[in-house]
């Protein structure tokens, strides 16, 4: 049986652009050194508005609040089913990396961030991010490259499970 994770991402967006992150560098990882979207898990009782206050406290030093959930999307992962939400985000000022209040070691501490054209976020969904592939759906923006069907599930350590 799949361990089950519940994870929540911020869109957070300034015109026609899109507050993206980019994942540090990992040779393990298959979405290292891509840009996506702020993410992070969440408890099973814990509600989604307030781990999206968590992302801007926790990944971006900065205050989010939580505006539409966008939608859901599942994944499944070696041996850990993700289950993701998407919320449409404001942000207070821009984010500090130095005023990140992290509560857990393991969580992704992101090494820069930029505003985006959404499109950049394709690669990130190519390799089958989940907050990217729900953002770019939302924005009616395909990701898919035209000689694959459907997205390819990767395997990947269950601490990247959640990542974006």
């Amino acid at each position: 049986m799949n361990l089950e994770i519940k994870a929540v991402a911020a869109a957070i967006f300034l015109g026609d652009k899109v507050l993206a992150v980019k994942r540090p560098e990992n040779p393990e990882g298959i979405l290292s050194g891509l840009w996506g979207l702020p993410a992070l898990e969440i408890s099973h009782t814990e509600d989604e508005r307030i781990g999206i206050k968590r992302i801007g406290v926790e990944k971006l030093g900065a205050l989010v609040e939580p505006k539409k959930r966008l939608g859901e999307l599942q994944g499944e992962r070696v041996s850990v089913t993700l289950t993701l939400a998407l919320w449409e985000c404001s942000i207070q000022g821009d984010p500090h990396f130095d005023r990140r209040q992290p509560t857990s070691q393991t969580s992704t501490k992101y090494d820069e961030w930029q505003w985006k054209d959404p499109e950049e976020l394709i690669p990130a969904a190519r390799r089958d991010s989940l907050c990217s592939q729900l953002a770019l759906k939302y924005l009616s923006i395909n990701y898919l490259d035209p000689i694959q069907i459907q997205p390819t599930s990767f395997d990947v350590d269950p601490t990247e499970a959640f990542g974006c």
